[in-house]
């Protein structure tokens, strides 16, 4: 009967919170009867303040200088598509003591300038400047100063090599988002130091295969974009799980070592061509392959196929497929999998 009566007081805990969270975000004059009580708000357990805080900026009710009474408890903020964040904000956010993730994707006023603030912050394990344009190499002198940092979002944003290579002074990054950054094989090889990277992505770079040898160097690799790339081969990569290869031309993806398998889960190749669809798909581990995207190819064999007996999403749509390879298809032994459609 009592561990009945303490499951529904549990149970009744995150309503009223979350009850009372609503409530201080209310409207103006509720943040202004209770912003006064600075230390009360200090000793918010850092759950709640993330919270609070974040249903303060859905609501529009959050400005510069409220953020300070949260200095002292909020371990997360995501400000991610809010136009009205700018130097003033970041100004503030750089005095949170506790602060682990900071996302600040799409927030068209955040400059080199602006970030600032951020500089040699101690907690810091996650930056999202994800498609702040006025990102500039000025600004990644500040943050290459976050030794912290294990997670930097970087895509769309005004870098050019000489921003990346400063990149590499970070060697705790685990994960690093490049996309849509026009950098080039040379700094590419600058960022082989840091050897913990799981995540890397930069589609649409100016990638050749030559760059892309220096991955090998990445050991711990699971997560690879690099669509939108001159990349046509790939090292053997042997952690590798999944790989977006999207508008590329593909001849490997395991350096030409036949002794080598990937045991990629996830493979996406929409509107990519294949040199050698057999080799390519030779060098996947069958029993670990669940997804394939080939949507907008052309294809004459699809015979390699076969063995994919873990296949449970196999997207063709827009695809060319030649009689050869429905001829195939059709051969004993070919699995007929699910196959989704757009």
């Amino acid at each position: 009967m009592a561990a009945a009566s303490a499951s529904a007081g549990n149970a009744g805990e995150p309503r009223l919170v979350d009850r009372c969270i609503d409530a201080a975000a209310r409207c103006r004059a509720s943040v202004e009867a209770w912003r006064r009580q600075r230390r009360s708000l200090e000793r918010l357990p850092g759950q709640v303040a993330d919270a609070l805080l974040s249903r303060l900026a859905a609501r529009r009710l959050l400005f510069p200088s409220l953020l300070e009474v949260f200095q002292h408890s909020v371990q997360e903020v995501d400000f991610s598509g809010n136009i009205a964040v700018d130097a003033e904000w970041l100004a503030y956010l750089g005095s949170f003591r506790y602060l682990g993730i900071l996302k600040l994707a799409d927030c068209k006023k955040v400059d080199h300038a602006a970030i600032w603030p951020l500089s040699g912050m101690s907690m810091l394990k996650e930056l999202d400047l994800s498609r702040c344009s006025r990102i500039t190499d000025a600004g990644i002198k500040h943050i290459v100063s976050i030794d912290s940092l294990e997670k930097l979002h970087l895509s769309e944003t005004g870098l050019t090599d000489n921003g990346v290579m400063l990149i590499s002074a970070l060697k705790g990054l685990n994960l690093l988002d490049l996309g849509g950054i026009h950098m080039t094989d040379k700094a590419l090889r600058s960022l082989q130091v840091l050897t913990q990277l799981e995540h890397l992505d930069i589609w649409g770079s100016e990638i050749t295969d030559e760059g892309a040898s220096v991955l090998k160097a990445f050991t711990r690799l699971r997560f690879l974009n690099v669509s939108w790339t001159h990349v046509t081969r790939l090292p053997p990569l042997p952690n590798m799980k999944y790989l977006n290869m999207s508008n590329c031309t593909i001849y490997s993806i395991r350096g030409g070592d036949s002794e080598v398998h990937i045991p990629l889960q996830k493979f996406t190749a929409s509107a990519a061509s294949f040199g050698d669809i057999d080799e390519v798909f030779s060098s996947i581990v069958a029993s670990s392959f669940s997804f394939l995207d080939m949507s907008g190819c052309s294809l004459s064999n699809l015979y390699g196929l076969q063995k994919m007996k873990s296949l449970e999403h196999l997207d063709l749509s827009l695809s060319r497929v030649t009689d050869d390879a429905i001829e195939n298809s059709s051969k004993p032994g070919f699995t007929v999998f699910s196959l989704y459609k757009s």
